[in-house]
């Protein structure tokens, strides 16, 4: 276990006369600890960070910040709050210090305890010096990137050539190449003295990713990020995947009508929920909504996906050309095939409307692609 020093909340905060003892608990330091619980319910109060502060190790956490602090349900929270914190049955472990007058937004609520605990926050520390000792608010003049500006838009990482930053002393973070394509909420911003604006980057779940270069990204309308020319063929093969109209989930067409088909995908939106949704039009340029790509396969062109299938089929009409390949270069025609049985190994849903099979012989022979209205 790593060796850092904790402050360990007690029921100095929470149970009136209740005496404490200092010593080690699990390996830990100056961890302080009571000799009687909280019973199976505390009182959590939540509130945000309403400035930039610093740890004593010299890391900054932006305008925000979640943080809670916690008493018995029969008090009221006071003393400081904390990034992360978790409450147990007997003790409330506290990781970087906040003060009250730092903190905004409050809201109280009173939780269940058991022997897991409860997370209240779970904010990354950056180091293990971090972790203890107050946060204190960013000087000014310590401030080349300047004064911290909400701002909420949802960005697209499109430039992997620019990572990211735990503070402005350049404290690397992450690499642009392993955040390519994701789309993240830019909670704030600065317009740093070098001439160029920085994001503060938040993923769907809270999650801080540091600092990076706005040239780094491409802004979306919403919390879909930004667009993204595509251009493959897609088949859809999941009929529980229903297109949309807008990313207000306004329902467009089931995945019922959908599957078995081949559309363009025109472009793409890599959500900020995980999820990358598809822009679809059909032969004609019609439009089909937004859908999932998970309820989708791509192809290798406008035949679409390869659909492995497995029956016989008979050819039955003559003047059926058989294709060498999707650009309609000609292999056989269906003449003096007719009447005889194949195995259509697989099966392509094209984008013209067509279903085109991959004919072998009883000998293992390929014969072409040919068109299923050619074969029963």
């Amino acid at each position: 276990m790593k060796k850092i020093s904790l402050l360990v909340l007690s029921l100095v905060l929470v149970c009136m006369g209740v005496s404490l003892t200092t010593g080690h608990l699990n390996g830990e330091k100056n961890v302080v600890y009571a000799a009687k619980n909280l019973g199976d319910s505390a009182r959590i109060e939540w509130g945000v960070t309403n400035q930039d502060l610093v740890s004593t190790d010299g890391v900054e956490y932006p305008a925000g910040q979640k943080v809670a602090r916690f008493t018995r349900l029969d008090q009221k929270p006071t003393g400081p709050y904390y990034l992360k914190l978790k409450v147990e049955l007997v003790f409330g472990f506290g990781h970087g210090e906040v003060a009250d007058k730092y903190v905004t937004s409050k809201e109280t609520k009173v939780v269940k305890l058991d022997s897991k605990g409860y997370t209240a926050t779970d904010t990354e520390i950056h180091s293990e010096a971090g972790a203890y000792g107050p946060l204190k608010p960013v000087k000014e003049e310590m401030k080349p990137e300047g004064n911290y500006i909400k701002d909420g838009r949802y960005v697209t990482y499109s430039n992997k050539n620019y990572n990211t930053y735990s503070n402005f002393g350049w404290k690397y973070r992450l690499s642009g190449s392993s955040l390519q394509n994701k789309t993240f909420q830019a909670r704030g911003k600065y317009n740093h003295q070098n001439g160029s604006t920085y994001l503060s980057l938040y993923d769907n779940k809270g999650t801080w990713y540091g600092y990076v270069n706005e040239k780094a990204v491409k802004v979306g309308s919403g919390q879909q990020g930004a667009y993204i020319k595509d251009g493959r063929y897609v088949t859809l093969t999941n009929k529980n995947y229903n297109s949309w109209s807008n990313f207000g989930w306004k329902y467009r067409d089931s995945g019922a009508n959908l599957v078995n088909k081949t559309y363009q995908a025109r472009g793409k939106y890599n959500h900020s929920n995980g999820s990358t949704y598809l822009s679809l039009y059909d032969n004609n340029g019609k439009w089909y909504g937004y859908i999932n790509e998970k309820g989708t396969k791509a192809g290798n062109g406008k035949q679409g996906a390869y659909i492995a299938d497995g029956r016989k089929v008979k050819l039955i009409k003559k003047n059926y050309q058989l294709w060498q390949n999707f650009s309609w270069k000609k292999c056989q025609d269906s003449n003096k095939l007719v009447g005889k049985t194949f195995t259509a190994r697989a099966k392509y849903y094209h984008v013209n409307g067509s279903t085109y099979y991959s004919l072998y012989d009883d000998k293992g022979n390929w014969q072409g692609y040919i068109n299923s209205e050619g074969v029963r």
